[in-house]
């Protein structure tokens, strides 16, 4: 199978106890890393409790957990009061989602997941929107546009952005994650080499958001301009029993 840069993973009627458990989910989510040959990250965890922000319900409380690392991200965020976990892993040099598939339901040990998200419906937990943006040229211009996405959507900050850059042949390579209450932002400008290339066949700059709740779109994509392959991806599909 041939490798993705993007792995999407949807787990349903998941222990509960687990999905509450930060120190579990952090040793679990290391293994994965372990996996795909990662071992250079930083990892940060929060646990949302109801009542730290005003617009929480009870069923949205749970733990976020983001990993940043050299041309990736690793995240995990947990609903343990109806046994739901969201991942999301990118990874520069790309993943085998088959074998992945397998390790995530042998370590979280799901009734029910989905990982394909080939569906066109609309998902019960939002969405997740990914696509390439323009050439951005230094890290703090990628933590302006992060930040200006997450003003222009109403999001909540639940962490500070993390961020990490390097550079190779005098350009700038960077990483950047702002973990938000309703999931997160993320922004990559990749290595050479890098799945899918962009149109002058240099680097990547990889945007995802993902939010437990609707945004819109069109914002983004007007805040960011010319953009492509973008794609929205259903999350929560086997939970329309939830939608709001």
């Amino acid at each position: 199978m041939r490798p993705v840069s993007h792995y999407f993973f949807d787990g349903y009627e998941i222990d509960q106890e687990l999905l509450s458990d930060p120190v579990k989910l952090e040793f679990k989510m290391r293994v994965i890393l372990e996996h795909c040959s990662v071992r250079d990250h930083q990892i940060v965890t929060k646990n949302v409790e109801a009542g730290d922000f005003p617009h929480i319900k009870e069923e949205d409380t749970g733990i976020s957990t983001v990993i940043l690392f050299p041309g990736g991200h690793f995240t995990c965020h947990t609903y343990p009061h109806i046994g739901v976990v969201y991942v999301d892993l990118f990874h520069v040099n790309g993943v085998d989602s088959r074998s992945l598939d397998q390790e995530m339901c042998e370590l979280l040990k799901p009734g029910h997941y989905d990982s394909r998200h080939e569906r066109q419906e609309s998902g019960a937990y939002g969405k997740h929107l990914v696509l390439e943006v323009p050439d951005i040229v230094d890290v703090e211009q990628g933590v302006q546009l992060v930040g200006e996405i997450r003003k222009i959507l109403g999001m909540t900050k639940l962490m500070p952005m993390m961020v990490r850059s390097d550079a190779q042949s005098g350009v700038s390579n960077f990483d950047i994650v702002q973990p938000i209450v309703e999931s997160h932002i993320a922004l990559h400008k990749c290595l050479p080499g890098a799945v899918p290339v962009n149109t002058r066949g240099q680097y990547t700059i990889a945007l995802d958001v993902f939010s437990c709740r609707d945004f819109s779109t069109e914002a983004v994509l007007q805040l960011v301009g010319t953009s492509k392959n973008v794609r929205q991806i259903p999350r929560g599909c086997w939970l329309k029993q939830y939608a709001r």
